[in-house]
């Protein structure tokens, strides 16, 4: 019932159709689907589709396929991937990856993920920007879990 609340609170307030959907799709995946789940993961799924928008869900897609396809593209192929315009890759996707990386771990990123070797680093540029422009990205277990409890079927490919 706590998660109901959460999710009916921050519905009230929400504007946009596409997202209202993802919140009642997330309310039936714990219903039905997930009530197996920790109480903890469930609530941090509410708050993390408040938070974000249908960049992060379209990146976290796109990662998702990259997975299965045991890919892990890098800054400038998922910036492209995603039709994000040269001039708007830093405002844009710099602090998707970082949200998805850092506040949820939904994805994890590094030098060297697809080829299982990573190097010491040697780099004067370990900004959020220049690791989010220098690594690979791979989607987490919690970032697949997610996507699937807030994915609408007719929207999955």
């Amino acid at each position: 019932m706590q998660i109901l609340e959460a999710v009916l609170n921050r519905v009230q307030s929400e504007h946009r159709e596409k997202k209202r959907v993802r919140f009642a799709r997330l309310v039936a995946s714990d219903w039905s689907e997930r009530v197996d789940r920790p109480f903890d993961e469930r609530m941090q799924f509410v708050r993390a589709l408040d938070e974000l928008d249908e960049l992060h869900i379209e990146l976290l897609d796109y990662l998702e396929k990259q997975a299965v396809a045991e890919r892990m593209p890098g800054f400038d192929e998922i910036a492209g991937q995603l039709r994000i315009p040269g001039e708007q890759r830093g405002e844009l996707l710099v602090p998707a990856l970082n949200t998805l990386a850092s506040s949820y771990g939904f994805i994890r990123r590094g030098w060297g993920l697809s080829s299982g070797q990573s190097a010491v680093l040697f780099s004067r540029n370990l900004s959020p920007e220049g690791i989010a422009r220098g690594c690979e990205h791979a989607v987490t277990d919690a970032g697949r879990r997610f996507l699937q409890a807030v994915s609408v079927p007719a929207t999955r490919a």
